[in-house]
């Protein structure tokens, strides 16, 4: 059967022209009408190669989701006296502030919270003269740290040399030391004597003159 290439209507193979329109039925007219025998789905490249196929529908595979085990959510913000140092990857880690500790001084001698009562005066080791306060209680004499009332300037001087001590009244006393302790002029055995008011002592080296300052001790 051929067609008719102006209205495709179906002549036998031996006629000459359409039945239907009378269009003559000639082999070459309806290779023209009909266009190439063979047609291409595929376009040829300048270069005689052909493009690779695009991927079908099964070979795409889209990236799966996240999951929950991937969240990682973002750390609290710090403080405003935080620090913050660089961590790894670009991360931020927030050190929080180190408490700083004052520093410990030398702890308040027991001295302090006693009251004066009397004091010591030597010229012995300073011309413009060294004063230090009698307290309460006991006071050590001497060279060593623990001692209240502190020579290091004289070498005759022990580490704990004298005392003297007020408790109803004064009294002075040798600690066994190398050079011994005097009043008024008077070498000191025992451990309790009793001292007056503008009494001169000798401990080491050292010449003191001792004054009671407290108006209700001198009566």
């Amino acid at each position: 059967m051929r067609s008719c290439p102006k209205c495709l209507n179906l002549s036998p193979d031996h006629a000459v022209a359409c039945s239907f329109c009378g269009t003559v039925l000639d082999d070459s007219v309806i290779a023209r009408a009909q266009g190439p025998a063979r047609t291409s789905t595929l376009l040829e490249t300048p270069g005689g190669t052909r493009p690779s196929p695009p991927p079908s529908l099964s070979e795409y595979r889209p990236a799966p989701p996240p999951s929950l085990a991937d969240y990682r959510p973002a750390p609290p913000p710090a403080p405003a006296s935080a620090a913050a140092t660089p961590g790894r990857r670009g991360e931020t880690v927030f050190v929080p502030p180190t408490v700083v500790e004052a520093p410990s001084g030398p702890s308040t001698p027991r001295a302090a919270v006693r009251k004066v009562i009397a004091v010591l005066l030597t010229y012995s080791w300073d011309p413009q003269g060294q004063m230090f306060p009698i307290r309460e209680g006991r006071n050590l004499i001497g060279r060593g740290e623990e001692c209240e009332v502190r020579i290091t300037t004289d070498p005759a001087l022990s580490q704990v040399n004298s005392h003297i001590t007020f408790r109803q009244s004064f009294v002075l006393g040798d600690m066994v030391s190398m050079s011994g302790t005097d009043l008024n002029g008077e070498p000191v055995e025992e451990q309790f004597r009793p001292l007056q008011n503008y009494s001169t002592i000798r401990t080491g080296s050292t010449i003191w003159t001792f004054v009671i300052v407290d108006p209700a001790i001198l009566g």
